[in-house]
């Protein structure tokens, strides 16, 4: 089993490898492969390694399992496995003491980890989810079809691993001047103010550039432009503090979670920034569960957000027994009915048309 390690360019690398089989009959209507070393469910490692910044190298694990998929009489020599792959950055390691001292003042986590992991099997593209609190990606059970002879065959993977991008020098720049304009809030030509007495302050010419709604808030016969004074009373100042970071340094001052998510989906929808309201839309979807899908599924019908809504309901709908228990359901009979008939007529054409439970789940 070899691995290749291969460069799109600084932002995107590729590690390709490739499975040998040999197959082996065990049962009437499955195949098994002594190449894989493993029964049904069990994993399967490998791991590589990473070079982005100079004398900065990051070791990655990659896991994955298997589930043999029956097939009928009617075989052609066309065979599948279920696979699914797990990726995880177990160490990083500096050549040198002074290197590392640098680097770990320079290189924060946005930069520094994966913000898009996928692989591609038989020219299929399957996106792994990044779990809340750690490092780890994972994918979803995805086929791959296997066509060959009775006696060998490989399967062909990619998996893709994409970073947010970096280079020192502009950070550096940037940086001290967000600093100086945003942070120490120099020079400041407007204010933001909120009802509990707060403000916050912003530049018009750096706002108008990032956003079409503050352009056209800030032409001179708008009120907000005479009086350098703006009045907010859609969002709290945290919320609205996140917006304006993002504008000037190009990322939340935090880790994005599904609550702060929330909130700041619906400011970036108001003033026209799509590249947050994008990060704040991946984020709801990669953290949706069963525990939360009901609370996700209100707030985006509360706000218009008909694809977090859609999403939020697939859940619903694909887990509709344990749903039907969970106190979640409850309140939403009582406090949003409308929504209760939508769920529950898809969990009717699921019992009765089984494979559209099948085809939602793919």
């Amino acid at each position: 089993m070899v691995f290749t390690v291969g460069v799109e360019n600084d932002n995107l690398k590729f590690v390709k490898w490739t499975i040998p089989l040999k197959k082996k009959i065990k049962s009437a209507k499955k195949f098994y492969f002594t190449e894989l070393n493993r029964q049904n469910g069990e994993r399967d490692e490998k791991q590589f390694q990473l070079t982005r910044f100079t004398n900065y190298t990051s070791h990655y694990s990659l896991s994955w399992s298997h589930v043999h998929v029956e097939f009928n009489q009617d075989f052609k020599g066309k065979i599948e496995l279920d696979i699914k792959l797990c990726l995880q950055e177990v160490k990083s390691s500096i050549d040198d003491s002074k290197s590392r001292s640098d680097h770990s003042e320079t290189i924060p986590d946005y930069h520094r980890s994966p913000c898009e992991v996928w692989v591609f099997a038989n020219s299929e593209k399957y996106f792994l989810k990044k779990s809340s609190d750690s490092d780890y990606w994972k994918s979803e059970f995805f086929r791959v079809g296997i066509q060959d002879s009775m006696n060998s065959s490989s399967i062909f993977l990619e998996i893709w691993i994409k970073f947010n991008p970096f280079d020192v020098r502009e950070m550096s720049a940037h940086q001290n001047l967000a600093d100086y304009l945003f942070v120490e809030q120099t020079n400041c030509d407007v204010k933001f103010c909120f009802d509990d007495g707060r403000q916050i302050g912003g530049h018009k010419r750096i706002l108008s550039a990032r956003s079409t709604v503050f352009a056209a808030m800030f032409k001179h016969d708008m009120q907000e432009a005479k009086t350098g004074k703006v009045s907010i009373k859609d969002f709290d100042l945290e919320t609205f503090r996140e917006l304006l970071h993002f504008i000037y340094l190009g990322r939340t001052s935090e880790p994005l979670d599904a609550s702060k998510a929330q909130p700041l989906f619906l400011a970036a929808d108001k003033y026209d920034i799509l590249d947050l309201r994008e990060d704040c839309s991946r984020k709801l979807l990669s953290s949706m569960q069963l525990c939360n899908a009901i609370e996700l599924m209100i707030w985006a019908h509360n706000n218009s957000v008909d694809h977090v809504k859609e999403a939020a309901l697939e859940v619903v709908v694909r887990n509709g027994k344990e749903i039907c228990l969970q106190q979640d359901w409850e309140m939403l009979t009582i406090i949003h009915p409308e929504l209760c008939p939508l769920a529950t007529r898809r969990m009717m054409e699921i019992a009765q048309f089984p494979a559209v439970k099948r085809k939602a789940s793919n």
